[in-house]
């Protein structure tokens, strides 16, 4: 089977790492911005080994419902790679409007 036809087989959206925020926010001038392009590789790839542990839960254990710790593991994942960036306290009030905004999307 082809490394194409393997992620075929995913279930939807498990086929993409993408984060909660698409672009990186800061200019390539500010100190941040290496700081958020390193964040979100790492996150990433958290986020690709935490969704094969995840799967292969699932897989072992269809009868239990596990989408809480796919929520919570995910939402961990992004936390951090925003932790990352956080130099200043004036940054706290907006990380902790996304720590609200980025959960309450899930629900919906």
């Amino acid at each position: 089977m082809s490394d194409e036809n393997r992620f075929r087989q995913l279930p939807a959206g498990f086929d993409k790492v993408g984060g909660p925020i698409d672009q990186n926010p800061f200019p390539p001038e500010d100190p941040r911005h290496r700081a958020w392009e390193d964040a979100t590789r790492k996150a990433e790839e958290c986020l690709c080994r935490f969704n094969a542990k995840y799967l292969a839960a699932v897989q072992a254990h269809p009868d239990i419902w596990l989408l809480p710790d796919l929520v919570a593991g995910t939402f961990d994942i992004w936390a951090e790679r925003g932790l990352a960036v956080l130099y200043w306290d004036s940054e706290l009030a907006p990380f902790d409007q996304w720590l609200a905004t980025y959960p309450n999307a899930w629900l919906r």
